[in-house]
């Protein structure tokens, strides 16, 4: 099942869990985006729901700032070469655009996602559901019964 190693590589466990067990929902009239994850240990899917949104906000703001620091470099080069006074009043304005991005990544905690309802670890486990189970193998215990002692009636006769 795994490799040679004994540890699954990157794409085994996109196939294994991230396809079967993640699950991303946006929704088209309110925008919100709904991201569960099933897992056997609610404590596990908890902390890895945790780590999806806290990463995602991190490279973002910091893919962010890079790109608003390299335009800001640019911005103030093409200010130093530029003399008109349009085009100068222009880069102005692009740079406090810029400067703006940078100030909303450093200030706000959940850059891009912002948790409404937070994850929390369920009362009860949501799978398996244990009554189900039990009538589905009471009821399959019933019929295997009752078919084993009508073959063994019917033997007798």
């Amino acid at each position: 099942k795994f490799k040679l190693n004994g540890f699954p590589d990157y794409l085994q466990i996109h196939r294994e869990i991230i396809e079967k067990d993640l699950s991303i929902f946006q929704d088209k009239k309110t925008q919100f985006i709904e991201i569960t994850f099933l897992h056997s240990s609610p404590i596990f899917a908890k902390t890895f729901l945790e780590l999806v949104v806290n990463k995602l906000n991190e490279t973002s703001k910091i893919t962010d700032l890079e790109k608003a620091n390299h335009s800001l470099d640019y911005l103030q080069n093409q200010l130093l070469v530029i003399n008109e006074t349009d085009i100068r009043d222009s880069i102005n304005g692009l740079i406090i655009v810029q400067l703006n991005k940078k100030m909303l990544a450093n200030v706000e905690k959940d850059y891009i996602l912002t948790t409404i309802d937070p994850s929390f670890i369920p009362d009860k486990p949501k799978l398996p559901n244990k009554p189900v189970i039990l009538i589905i193998c009471i009821m399959l215990g019933f019929i295997t019964g009752s078919i084993i002692a009508l073959i063994k009636n019917t033997k007798k006769l």
